[in-house]
C-alpha cells in the first residue's frame, strides 16, 4: 500500500493546521492467491472540520486512483463530506483543491 504524493501533502497540511486525522487505510487484497499479481488497497484519511466528517481516499476503484484494468495510480484524491447535496463525492482532485475546499468550508461556517 502506498500513500500517494497528493495524500501526503494533504496529511502534512492537516498536521500543520492542527487538524486531527486518522489513517483508516485498508488492504483488502490479503488472501488473494500469490499467482494473481494484483494489489487491492485504499489509502483513507478521515478527519472532522466544523462538525463535517470528511473522508479522502486514493487507491483501488477510487476516482483518481487505479482500477481493474490498470495498475497505474493516477495519484489524485477522492473526497466525501466536503460537498453538499446528492453529488457529495468528487474525484480526481489535487491536495491543493481539497485544502482550498476545506478553507472555504471553514470560512462559510464562521459567518
Amino acid at each position: 500500500m502506498e500513500v500517494c504524493k497528493e495524500m501526503q501533502k494533504l496529511r502534512d497540511w492537516l498536521d500543520e493546521n492542527e487538524i486531527c486525522w486518522e489513517d483508516v487505510s485498508e488492504d483488502f487484497g490479503k488472501g488473494i492467491p500469490s499467482e494473481i499479481d494484483y494489489e487491492l488497497w485504499i489509502c483513507r484519511t478521515h478527519f472532522e472540520v466544523k462538525g463535517h466528517e470528511i473522508s479522502v481516499i486514493n487507491g483501488y476503484g477510487t476516482y483518481g486512483g487505479y482500477g481493474l484494468f490498470s495498475k497505474d495510480n493516477d495519484g489524485l484524491l477522492e473526497t466525501m463530506g466536503l460537498w453538499c447535496g446528492e453529488d457529495s463525492i468528487k474525484g480526481h482532485l489535487t491536495a491543493e483543491e481539497v485544502i482550498n475546499k476545506i478553507k472555504a468550508l471553514v470560512k462559510y461556517e464562521e459567518k
